[in-house]
């Protein structure tokens, strides 16, 4: 995924959990730094 930014592209690598719940990689940012990171879908409001 490639998100554009003021500053420049940030870029997530990684990989989507086969239940679709998580997603789990590495952001980098425009300056080179690099993060693991994990997104957790949220319960739909109810």
């Amino acid at each position: 995924m490639v998100v554009e930014s003021p500053n420049g592209l940030v870029v997530f690598e990684g990989k989507l959990a086969e239940d679709v719940q998580e997603m789990r990689g590495t952001v980098t940012y425009h300056t080179g730094q690099r993060f693991p990171m994990v997104v957790t879908r949220r319960p739909p409001d109810g």
